[in-house]
């Protein structure tokens, strides 16, 4: 009998939680250059590099284009807020499980949880954005909701605690630090907020 031959897969990367307010400022990136196929990571200002988000919030507002608009495979451009700020999204025929998922999302406002691939692009004006391409997207509750605003808090202090400490030495923390030379204080004056938001919408 012939040997069978062991299928690996390669393992999916997890999805940080991030806060909208955190990605508007996320200018970075890195990929193996050398290797085509290799996953590109956005490096966040607080300390971690992201080939995947997760992200919770109100989806304001589905714009459905049509094809007079010039792009025939562009279909859905929508807004996704989560109290610190807006994702902007868009959705085409080259994602169909999550173009599907969006088409059947009617409902609008609601509450959504996204997963995603984050990328970084250039502008020739020297400017920098983050575009998500969606792997997900579906209707969820308020408790959903609360729980992921839950998580991001947690893993958002716990990488602004290793970007504040001198003798940490993750080289993703390190990378971060040199290319952003942020003050973590504003990230910190955002969980406050956060953490304030939630509080008030529990308690009602």
């Amino acid at each position: 009998m012939a040997d069978k031959k062991k299928v690996t897969f390669a393992a999916r990367e997890p999805a940080y939680r991030v806060f909208a307010n955190e990605l508007k400022h996320t200018k970075f990136s890195r990929k193996d250059e050398s290797d085509e196929r290799a996953p590109q990571y956005v490096i966040l200002p607080t300390g971690a590099a992201a080939n995947r988000i997760h992200f919770c919030g109100i989806l304001t507002e589905k714009k459905k284009y049509d094809n007079s608009m010039g792009n025939e495979t562009l279909k859905y451009k929508v807004y996704v807020n989560d109290g610190t700020g807006n994702f902007t999204l868009y959705f085409s025929t080259y994602q169909q499980n999550s173009l599907q998922q969006i088409s059947k999302i009617n409902n609008v406002p609601c509450i959504v949880s996204v997963i995603g691939k984050p990328s970084v692009y250039n502008t020739p004006d020297g400017k920098a954005f983050v575009s998500i391409r969606v792997e997900d997207i579906r209707v969820v509750s308020a408790d959903e909701r609360n729980v992921w605003v839950i998580d991001t808090i947690k893993q958002t202090y716990g990488r602004i605690v290793k970007m504040e400490l001198n003798e940490c030495d993750d080289p993703v923390v390190k990378e971060a630090r040199e290319l952003y030379k942020a003050n973590m204080s504003s990230y910190k004056q955002m969980i406050i907020d956060v953490t304030n938001d939630l509080a008030l919408r529990t308690s009602a």
